[in-house]
C-alpha cells in the first residue's frame, strides 16, 4: 500500500521532469533566436564577447543581473 510519502514522492519527480523539459526548450529557443549588439533595456553596446558566448544575449551585464534580482525577489 502506498503512503502519502511515496505518492508526493512521485509528483516531485513528475514536476521535476517537466520543468526539466520545459527550461530544455526555453534554452533552446533562445539560443536559435540572434541576440543584438545593443542592451534592450539601456542602449549600451553588448560587449562582443559577451555575444560570442551567447550570441541569443539581448542584455549588457549589469541589466540582466538587475532582471535576475527581480525574478528571485518574486519568488
Amino acid at each position: 500500500m502506498s503512503d502519502v510519502a511515496d505518492f508526493a514522492g512521485e509528483a516531485q519527480a513528475l514536476h521535476d521532469a517537466d520543468l526539466a523539459e520545459r527550461l530544455e526548450r526555453e534554452r533552446l529557443a533562445r539560443e536559435a533566436q540572434p541576440g543584438t549588439e545593443e542592451c534592450i533595456e539601456c542602449g549600451d553596446p553588448i560587449p562582443p564577447r559577451r555575444r560570442e558566448a551567447m550570441p541569443w544575449v539581448t542584455r549588457c551585464v549589469p541589466c540582466q543581473e538587475f532582471e535576475d534580482h527581480k525574478g528571485r525577489r518574486r519568488r
